[in-house]
């Protein structure tokens, strides 16, 4: 583990979230043409979890950070002057969802986009989760070419076939969601060893994304 992981894992934090969000700028500019997303779209901000390194990183941000102008909160990935069928996409309703994100307007636009979690970056790209399989007696099976299984957004890519998704997403890219999510539960224990991480004594696991007024 490196040295800025154990001395500054929020610091640590920050520099995945960049690097993720350069990987999520390439991979939005070369899905351009597939690509839906857009301010008030908020199907994929369900149950949203986080580890504590998260929220502190969110903490420190909504500390420092004065109240954004509206052109800020959930920047759009449609060019400007286009729009999107909202029969098909729908909003955030006002009467409310539990299992919606705490973080959203009524009308569904992000109130932390700028400082928003890093599984929030990736909503609406192709993402690749490894897939585990264990023996008989519950030993972990590590094969030396794991097998992964793709998850993509309906809305975007409407008419990609299951048979059709490997190829497709192995040419054109994708997201994958073990390395990003092994890298940042090292950075959390790192931060859990820390004076802010004793905070979170009670909460060291993943946790719904609240409001911290």
């Amino acid at each position: 583990m490196s040295s800025i992981v154990e001395s500054e894992p929020v610091a640590a934090y920050l520099a995945l979230r960049a690097r993720i969000t350069e990987l999520v700028t390439e991979l939005t500019e070369r899905y351009a043409s597939h690509l839906q997303c857009r301010r008030g779209c908020s199907f994929c901000c369900e149950a949203i979890e986080v580890l504590p390194i998260e929220r502190e990183a969110l903490r420190r941000w909504s500390a420092h950070a004065s109240a954004l102008a509206p052109a800020q909160h959930g920047r759009s990935r449609i060019p400007a002057g286009q729009s999107v069928d909202r029969s098909v996409h729908g909003t955030f309703s006002a009467s409310g969802n539990s299992s919606k994100c705490a973080m959203l307007e009524k009308d569904g636009a992000c109130t932390v986009y700028e400082a928003r979690p890093i599984i929030c970056r990736t909503h609406g790209l192709p993402l690749a989760y490894r897939v585990y399989e264990y023996d008989q007696s519950g030993e972990q099976i590590r094969p030396d070419d794991p097998e992964y299984t793709d998850l993509w957004c309906d809305l975007n890519f409407r008419l990609l076939e299951d048979s059709h998704a490997k190829r497709f997403f192995d040419t054109n890219g994708r997201i994958d969601m073990d390395a990003v999510n092994s890298q940042i539960e090292a950075i959390n224990a790192a931060f859990l060893r820390t004076p802010d991480g004793a905070r979170y004594e009670a909460e060291r696991t993943r946790m719904p994304l609240q409001r911290q007024d």
